[in-house]
């Protein structure tokens, strides 16, 4: 590696709980000459200032600038992000743990019930009872008003479904996303471009 050649790779957010004084170690990695790492981490890139609003945003051009003031001999490659956000914590205390137990629980419960009458609508619009009926009486050549040897596989191989299709409860079959992981990730990167430009817009104003 030349000796002033540096990569720089920013992260999407970090979190700065003690510091108002932003260096660039706090927020990117840096690959260069030992010496010359050290130097750019410690470099100030970012000031909280005293407003200490929660969320801040810094972007590369940025950083090379910095470097550049520096270092103006050093030739500058970034592998990483165009913008990092930096959520500042202001000394907060993190949650008990009996208290996010809780929230926990109580979405759970939200989630459970709201699902069971979301299946149970399901299978009242589409008349399912009167459906296993006709099954059992295509088969059996008798009707009957609740043909449980239809109705217990049937409830269970649903939850089984569920299970296998989400993939992300006990029964982990392979190492790739479930859909469940797929669509936080989309929601992130969502959220991610969505706080950088309102940090803009609010910077700009």
């Amino acid at each position: 590696m030349s000796n002033n050649k540096v990569y720089i790779k920013l992260e999407k957010k970090v979190s700065i709980t003690s510091d108002t004084n932003v260096k660039i170690s706090d927020i990117a990695k840096v690959i260069a000459d030992e010496v010359l790492k050290r130097e750019i981490e410690e470099i100030n890139i970012y000031e909280i200032g005293k407003q200490k609003k929660s969320l801040h945003s810094v972007d590369i051009v940025d950083v090379i600038k910095k470097i550049r003031n520096v270092h103006p001999e050093v030739d500058i490659e970034s592998i990483g992000e165009k913008d990092i956000v930096i959520e500042y914590l202001n000394g907060e205390k993190k949650p008990s743990s009996m208290w996010e137990f809780i929230k926990v629980a109580f979405v759970c419960l939200i989630i459970f019930f709201g699902a069971s009458v979301a299946i149970m609508t399901f299978h009242t619009d589409v008349a399912m009872p009167e459906v296993h009926q006709k099954i059992y009486k295509m088969f059996t050549g008798n009707s009957i008003d609740k043909p449980y040897i239809i109705q217990i596989p049937y409830s269970i191989g649903l939850a089984v479904g569920i299970i296998v299709f989400f993939n992300h409860f006990w029964l982990k079959f392979e190492n790739s996303p479930t859909p469940l992981e797929v669509e936080i990730d989309k929601y992130q990167d969502e959220l991610y471009k969505c706080t950088v430009e309102k940090i803009k817009k609010r910077n700009i104003g």
